[in-house]
């Protein structure tokens, strides 16, 4: 198969790194986790980040007065970031995208035995060893501020785009991503840890660490109604778009379709507008019941029904090794090389 007609497109959400213990946003995981870090980062006297995270813990405090009328989960750190964002006073936002990128960094140094992404990816992309290429083509639209898929990709020596247009973002000397093997497209619609914006210049460097060092503060954008951010992020909502336009299959992994992020629906209405290759929409979760749940809210029931909309349970490693999900998706264990 071609890869023009073999073109999967995963929507990645904060599940899909969890094993890199990478808190969830829901829940009152990641709100949680930065409660816990704040020590850690005054032990390493990174004090702005510290002061950041205690200005968020008392704007969650003070901000719960919005219950009175307003059902919000305060537990959940992009609740906040959207209210910071839609609210002229409070908070300011570079104190909650400092904060969630400090929670971030805490996570991946608290544990250093992290999943094994090395081969989930791999599995993704019809790559059992190095020494394949990828299978026809791949997108990643994901959600999630950290860099765990492309620190992945890096490893599989696989090249990857952001989406940007051309010359329209500068690459720091610490961002060395150049792989070997075809490259996929890596479309981060919230922002990422790596990324800084100075005035009008968005830089793209090698890691949060290196956006630190540099002073900045990383462009992360909430899921919210009033969508704020660089302008060369219109591009990669652009590339998305077209990205879902081409798809045969779409494949959603740990994305629970928070009603923090209503663009969700209508970004994919309007690339599937278009789309006369789709044959499966796929959502694998550990928590599948509860997703079904959600997705019928999006989808025909007759689609549902037929099984072209599916919902499976199961964990990103359980995916790796499941030569039945794997072979429907169109990446096989055995693999196949395209020159």
């Amino acid at each position: 198969m071609s890869s023009e007609n073999d073109h999967n497109v995963y929507v990645l959400g904060a599940g899909f790194s969890a094993d890199a213990n990478m808190p969830l946003m829901s829940g009152g995981s990641f709100f949680a986790r930065m409660q816990s870090c704040l020590t850690w980062l005054e032990q390493q006297h990174r004090m702005q980040e510290a002061k950041s995270v205690q200005k968020v813990i008392k704007f969650s405090q003070r901000a719960k007065s919005a219950a009175y009328w307003i059902k919000l989960e305060f537990g959940n750190i992009e609740e906040l970031f959207s209210l910071s964002s839609a609210s002229s006073i409070g908070l300011d936002p570079k104190d909650v995208r400092r904060a969630i990128a400090a929670t971030l960094d805490y996570s991946s140094e608290e544990r250093k035995e992290k999943g094994n992404y090395y081969s989930y990816v791999g599995s993704l992309l019809g790559m059992p060893s190095n020494f394949n290429l990828p299978c026809g083509r791949n997108t990643f639209i994901t959600f999630n501020y950290d860099t765990v898929l492309e620190n992945a990709l890096h490893d599989r020596m696989v090249s990857f785009s952001y989406g940007f247009k051309k010359n329209s973002v500068t690459y720091d000397s610490t961002f060395v991503r150049k792989g070997v093997k075809r490259e996929v497209d890596v479309l981060k619609l919230h922002g990422s840890v790596n990324w800084l914006v100075d005035g009008d210049a968005l830089r793209v460097f090698g890691s949060y660490s290196d956006v630190r060092r540099s002073g900045g503060v990383p462009e992360l954008i909430p899921p919210t109604w009033k969508k704020v951010g660089s302008s060369q992020l219109d591009s990669v909502w652009e590339q998305a778009v077209r990205s879902l336009t081409s798809a045969n299959r779409l494949i959603v992994i740990g994305f629970s379709m928070p009603p923090t992020d209503m663009h969700f629906k209508y970004l994919l209405a309007a690339g599937f507008q278009e789309n006369t290759a789709l044959t499966k929409v796929i959502f694998l979760d550990p928590d599948a019941q509860k997703i079904e749940a959600k997705g019928k809210e999006l989808f025909q029931d007759k689609d549902i029904q037929s099984g072209k909309v599916s919902f499976k349970k199961t964990t990103l490693g359980e995916l790796a090794d499941s030569e039945e999900i794997l072979k429907e998706i169109g990446r096989p264990k055995l693999g196949r090389i395209f020159l």
